[in-house]
């Protein structure tokens, strides 16, 4: 699930988070370059633990690369744009990012495709827009890595998902782990937060509205690639 995002497109709220986190607010637009929406394998902007307890800003590529993987980038074959909180601790892909790295994503909200479409073609579904009901920004739980690939270094992101809540349990079983502001330095900390921290054996999510929902059709799906043809030397998007 959360298969593709739209990203920032001002300063002021990602601005709230440096704030937050003490951190002096980068030279440059990080999303100057981010393009209408955000697929797996792109790059885009994530917060993260630098040394010595401060915090700092990167550019990532979504698709986490485990530290582990030293082939080829175009070799690695693993789907690992989200991630299971439940499971991240014991799947050797995740475990010692989620152990040792994790990050802030600020998103102005993603995508699911649930329904048939209004145009009635076969097998295609309608694709809904899922923003905060606030208005607000979404900040999702992340986690990151570092791979020395044959290719050259490679730091990666991917986005940690729980069982999906009232709101969102009709247009998918998974939803994006969401954090509220209190729990952003405990998150980069590698700490228990609320959002994710296990209770009673039950995972919690988002409740009845939450989130709000409307078809969006407005993001046309990009040509499709000429074989034997590759984008800085990366696999083809998912």
């Amino acid at each position: 699930m959360c298969g593709r995002f739209k990203p920032k497109k001002t300063w002021s709220e990602l601005h709230d988070i440096l704030n937050l986190l003490g951190m002096e607010v980068p030279q440059g637009d990080l999303f100057a370059e981010a393009r209408l929406e955000i697929r797996p394998t792109n790059q885009y902007p994530i917060i993260r633990a630098g040394k010595d307890g401060t915090y700092e800003t990167a550019m990532c590529r979504w698709s986490l690369v485990p530290y582990w993987f030293k082939k080829p980038l175009s070799e690695f074959k693993l789907t690992t744009f989200n991630a299971k909180i439940e499971e991240a601790a014991e799947k050797a892909t995740f475990k010692s990012a989620f152990a040792r790295r994790h990050c802030l994503i600020s998103v102005d909200s993603f995508w699911e495709w649930w329904g048939a479409h209004p145009s009635g073609a076969k097998g295609k579904k309608q694709r809904w827009e899922i923003s905060r009901a606030d208005n607000h920004q979404m900040v999702f739980a992340g986690i990151w890595d570092r791979a020395e690939t044959a290719d050259g270094p490679i730091e990666s992101f991917t986005l940690m998902t729980r069982a999906a809540g009232d709101d969102l349990d009709a247009y998918h079983t998974r939803e994006p782990v969401t954090l509220v502001p209190d729990e952003y330095t405990a998150w980069l900390n590698c700490q228990p937060v609320t959002s994710i921290h296990p209770a009673e054996d039950q995972w919690p999510s988002a409740v009845k509205g939450t989130f709000r929902f409307a078809p969006a059709d407005d993001i046309p799906d990009p040509p499709k690639r000429l074989k034997n043809k590759s984008e800085d030397q990366q696999p083809p998007m998912l």
